[in-house]
């Protein structure tokens, strides 16, 4: 066993070495932040690989995000380097585009299909399949396309929408005859482009896994599942890996945080866990201690969980670790300001009197966008660097979606739509005609010389 890896086992809780040791089916891990979750997923992953050296099964290991993916990839990697070609960790979407890649043929899908992430492609492509029909055009691609959007999520699929299923009778969704035909057309166009958007490829991989033989090659090839934060799972992303498991798969190993379901975000929900806890017939256990946080974080964290009725039964309040101890420095300090100005100017003055490492370690979350931008100005006019962090969406800059769209073009030269884009794009930064002739001026004359 490598060294880092012995040496990791060794320092971890007796709770967290029972999680990394588990063998009996499918278990829960309750662990909120700060409880050590990764290492312990990353453990055990470990663990699995090196305890199986003369065995060639794989282990999936699925998360939200690809920081997440490349952190966890990372540290598997400094435990078992020789063996990290044994798992596969990566979103689930990235997983799904993988498996759609090797086995799309069978739903009449071509291994270099592109994905359409971006609201301005997916727009055009609509707007493409729906611009001869006179009664489509008149509703516009604003109707059409949220509405696209949550069938897809309720894996609802547009070849078979002659059948619509009673679970969705009683949605707030308003499914006409005039919506199923833009759904229809806007899937066609998507096949006629070898393309897929972002909510199909969880819809098509769902198809896929109809098919037995897809579900034991999975089965077999991925003799272990880990699932990363499994309180942000929505319902179409849980069908997806109850399908895959069909009745029989057991070793499926799910890290959640039931407290942080109150936010609902992209559709997480406690039933997800309640459902897994039943539909798996799986063992739940906690790992309370936060290492994290200092006590008095812990306290406050504590006492306001409370107020989340929706906690699995018997959930424990969190623990502090004995590692932090109290530097008399109080970690809950609270502002009252009159008014959003005032506050400003209060929030601004208090980080102008920090040094430079405190600045570097400070992080101004607010209510809106507006009130970062205007702290962000009243930093800057006080000679203090600041930035707003955004979500960048693909590449921001028109140049370099430009070269991607280039890309593209050369694979796949009859996608009408990319070759759009890529004369929109090519647009933002060519130079004008006159331009042009002040260039080929400028060059003829350098040339004379």
């Amino acid at each position: 066993m490598n060294s880092k890896l012995q040496s990791s086992l060794c320092e971890l809780t007796d709770i967290q070495r029972q999680a990394v040791a588990w063998d009996k089916g499918p278990l829960i891990v309750l662990a909120g932040p700060g409880s050590g979750k990764t290492r312990v997923l990353t453990c055990r992953i470990a663990r699995l690989l090196d305890e199986s050296r003369d065995q060639r099964f794989r282990i999936l290991a699925l998360t939200f995000t690809n920081k997440a993916a490349d952190e966890m990839s990372d540290r598997v990697s400094s435990f078992v380097p020789e063996l990290t070609d044994r798992v596969y960790i990566s979103t689930f979407h990235s997983f799904c585009s993988k498996i759609l890649r090797q086995h799309g043929v069978h739903l009449g899908i071509k291994p270099n299909f592109r994905i359409y992430s971006r609201k301005e492609d997916r727009t055009a492509l609509l707007k493409s399949a729906i611009g001869h029909d006179h009664e489509l055009a008149k509703y516009g691609t604003r109707f059409f396309l949220p509405q696209i959007d949550r069938l897809k999520q309720k894996l609802f699929d547009a070849t078979k929408s002659d059948v619509i299923p009673s679970a969705l009778e009683n949605q707030s969704l308003h499914i006409t005859p005039v919506l199923l035909k833009a759904y229809r057309l806007y899937e066609d166009e998507l096949r006629r482009s070898n393309a897929l958007d972002f909510h199909s490829l969880i819809l098509e991989a769902f198809k896929l896994f109809e098919h037995p033989v897809f579900v034991k090659h999975y089965q077999s090839v991925y003799r272990y599942w880990l699932i990363d934060e499994f309180q942000d799972t929505n319902d179409p992303q849980y069908k997806l890996l109850k399908r895959m498991a069909s009745n029989n798969f057991q070793q499926i190993f799910a890290v959640a945080d039931d407290d942080q379901t109150i936010y609902e975000w992209n559709g997480a929900s406690i039933h997800r866990i309640n459902d897994m806890a039943s539909d798996f017939s799986s063992e739940i256990i906690q790992l309370p201690t936060n290492f994290r946080c200092p006590p008095a974080i812990v306290e406050v964290a504590n006492q306001l969980m409370v107020y989340n009725t929706n906690h699995l039964p018997n959930k424990r309040p969190a623990i502090p670790s004995q590692t932090h101890q109290y530097n008399g420095i109080d970690p809950i300090q609270i502002r009252v300001f009159p008014t959003d100005k005032e506050e400003i100017a209060g929030i601004s003055e208090e980080i102008g009197n920090l040094n430079e490492i405190e600045r570097s370690q400070t992080a101004v979350l607010a209510r809106n966008r507006s009130l970062l931008q205007s702290i962000h100005e009243t930093l800057t006019m006080r000679g203090i660097p600041s930035s707003i962090q955004l979500r960048r969406d693909d590449f921001i800059s028109p140049k370099m979606r430009w070269m991607i769209a280039c890309l593209r073009q050369i694979d796949r030269p009859l996608d009408v739509h990319n070759m759009a884009a890529l004369i929109s794009l090519f647009e933002h930064f060519a130079p004008t005609s006159q331009n042009i002739d002040d260039i080929i001026s400028i060059s003829e004359s350098q040339s004379a010389s």
